[in-house]
């Protein structure tokens, strides 16, 4: 069976995503947020997660932010996710900023990578995040 990953909503502040995993593996990554196709991107534009909830019935599965392009690029996880669980829904848990970093101006891709076979639910919420230097999302 294939994976099926839909995009919930995409605001300007923010994006929904969700992913159901079946049985399949992820070794080279499935793109659970590509961040070029989002509302407002502009070059240099980053995501930080600040809601997760998952329900893994077998394997263990990574987010990833994807660093793209040539020479420095950097692929970071996020976030480790196994049997069932939930992040940034407890007052004080802090958003999972993306600090991939890449030479090409698409770098911040949220994805789903796991080496063994994986059946169950991921859904994501990211707020789009401007970094300190005022780069990314346009008004």
């Amino acid at each position: 069976m294939a994976n099926n990953v839909k995009e919930l909503m995409d605001t300007d502040w923010r994006v929904q995503a969700s992913a159901t995993l079946q049985a399949d593996t992820n070794a080279s990554g499935l793109i659970l947020i590509d961040i070029s196709g989002l509302n407002r991107w502009v070059a240099g534009s980053k995501l930080a997660i600040c809601k997760l909830f998952w329900s893994i019935g077998t394997g263990v599965a990574t987010l990833m932010w994807n660093g793209t392009g040539g020479g420095g690029a950097t692929t970071k996880d996020a976030i480790v996710m196994n049997g069932g669980g939930a992040y940034g829904y407890s007052p004080g848990q802090p958003a999972l900023l993306s600090d991939a970093v890449g030479t090409n101006a698409v770098t911040g891709d949220l994805m789903i990578v796991n080496a063994a076979a994986v059946t169950g639910t991921i859904i994501v919420e990211c707020n789009k995040h401007v970094t300190t230097a005022g780069v990314g999302w346009s008004a």
